[in-house]
């Protein structure tokens, strides 16, 4: 059995942009077959602003119309009560304004709670389902990284630290799987290594799980609302591999179908709503949309015309929004029509994602996060 390390003494209080949040940790226990997170028996109490999925009642969320982020964002997600706001800071020409900043959705326009992995570029984060862990796809660290808010520290997962690049992360909707999207740098002959997709079973603590196709490198990765289908977006290399997406059961780890991206350069970007059978993809050609479980096109596309540089899924699948650019449209999946557009940015929108009561929508573009009311179609 391995011991948790200890925390060191929790500093003194400074101001809230720089807040250090230490505490008494879980212990990771290892066995012959695996291992599990065990929470001790005491806890130490979070400050009052940080994320405690067991305080009470959550405070109405400050809708934000824009939200200066100081570094460069890469991605953005929601805690599913809507308060906790995570945004990922990539490589950025000031090597300390990189990392992942959360913010207090409540507190409005306030500055953020914490900033945390200054020094590293993340490209991906996700709440898990209950709301007590953050994972982060921190990219050329080599690593995944996982925050415990209720232990407020972070959890050592096996086969987090590897050789290569991570480029997203997802749970599943129940929350008993992790997945994170992985770029292998190449081997000691400097011939290219395929991308794969690592998966954690949270539930059982059974050893992760490498997912691997020939293409290279993956770009991204997500669940269906079955929790077990498991869909990459898996680019491909100049003059040889193909870009697609890949889909695997990750209970069983069997491989189900590839799906096609044509010319694809940017992802292909891959998602899937949480509470219906629904699957969005990008390519060159625009957005397309896929039925689950059999993956049978949707009788609507959303022909762009170019590549969208992000996408999101609203929970219940009536919705997607996608970026073109700077410019950020959200389109009705029931008559195939766009019925909204946002603002343009200054800067293409690299990140999109929907509050879980689909009311909110939130994108990332250089610098700046802004929050938008996502209305229903007509």
């Amino acid at each position: 059995m391995l011991e948790s390390r200890s925390a060191p003494p929790a500093p003194a209080r400074r101001a809230v942009s720089r807040r250090a949040l230490l505490g008494a940790g879980a212990a990771l226990a290892v066995g012959g077959v695996g291992w599990i997170v065990a929470a001790r028996n005491r806890r130490a109490k979070p400050p009052a602003n940080d994320p405690d999925p067991d305080r009470g009642p959550v405070p109405p969320a400050v809708l934000v119309p824009q939200r200066d982020v100081t570094g460069r964002a890469s991605a953005v997600a929601v805690s599913d009560d809507g308060r906790w706001l995570a945004v990922a800071l990539t490589y950025d020409e000031r090597p300390q304004e990189r990392g992942v900043k959360l913010f207090d959705r409540a507190a409005g326009a306030a500055p953020e709670v914490w900033w945390k992995w200054r020094d590293t570029e993340c490209r991906g984060v996700a709440f898990s389902p209950n709301g007590k862990w953050l994972a982060v796809a921190a990219g050329g660290s080599g690593r995944v990284r996982v925050w415990s808010f209720a232990e407020q520290k972070e959890i050592d997962l096996p086969g987090a630290t590897f050789g290569g690049v991570t480029r997203g992360v997802a749970f599943a909707p129940d929350g008993k799987r992790l997945a994170a999207a992985i770029d292998q740098w190449d081997d000691g002959d400097r011939l290219p290594r395929p991308g794969l997709v690592r998966v954690w079973n949270l539930a059982t603590g059974a050893p992760p799980r490498d997912l691997s196709r020939l293409n290279f490198p993956t770009r991204t990765v997500a669940f269906a609302n079955d929790s077990t289908t498991l869909v990459a977006g898996m680019s491909g290399r100049v003059n040889e591999w193909t870009p697609s997406v890949e889909v695997w059961d990750a209970a069983t780890a069997g491989h189900l179908q590839s799906l096609t991206a044509p010319q694809s350069t940017i992802g292909p970007a891959v998602a899937c709503a949480r509470a219906a059978p629904l699957c969005v993809t990008t390519d060159r050609e625009g957005v397309k949309v896929y039925r689950l479980p059999s993956f049978k096109p949707h009788e609507h596309e959303l022909p762009t015309g170019e590549e969208a540089t992000a996408i999101a899924v609203r929970p219940d699948g009536a919705v997607v929004a996608f970026a073109l650019g700077g410019t950020v449209g959200l389109w009705d999946v029931l008559t195939g029509r766009t019925y909204k557009t946002f603002d343009k940015h200054a800067e293409f929108v690299s990140a999109l994602t929907f509050t879980n009561d689909g009311a909110t929508l939130i994108d990332a573009a250089d610098r700046t996060v802004r929050e938008w009311p996502a209305p229903n179609p007509d």
